[in-house]
Parts: structure tokens; sequence; C-alpha cells
């Protein structure tokens, strides 16, 4: 459906073993600024800008 759910960013970030799991809801919620639970399009603007900063 080309979004990613809460539930599928905290597992795949546990899965790939990226650093500080206990932190993915956190991180997921700084993403999603749709607030809508899913990532996806609407959010990309936002996301792009957090890394180019």
């Amino acid at each position: 459906d080309g979004g990613v759910s809460k539930q599928e960013f905290d597992s795949g970030w546990r899965q790939e073993g990226f650093p500080n799991p206990q932190n993915a809801p956190l991180y997921f919620l700084e993403l999603d600024r749709v607030a809508d639970e899913v990532l996806n399009s609407q959010d990309f603007p936002h996301i792009f800008h957090l890394f180019d900063e």
C-alpha cells in the first residue's frame, strides 16, 4: 500500500538491528507529521527536510 505503519516501523527497526530500539516509537512519531499513524507520501516532505539539515 506504500505506507509504513507504526508496528511495521518498530518491528523493522528491531529486525535490522538499528541502535536504540527502545526509541523507535519516538522516531516514528517524529517522522509521522500527518498524525495518522502511517508513514506515507504526505510525510515525505518533512522526512526529507530532516535529513537535508
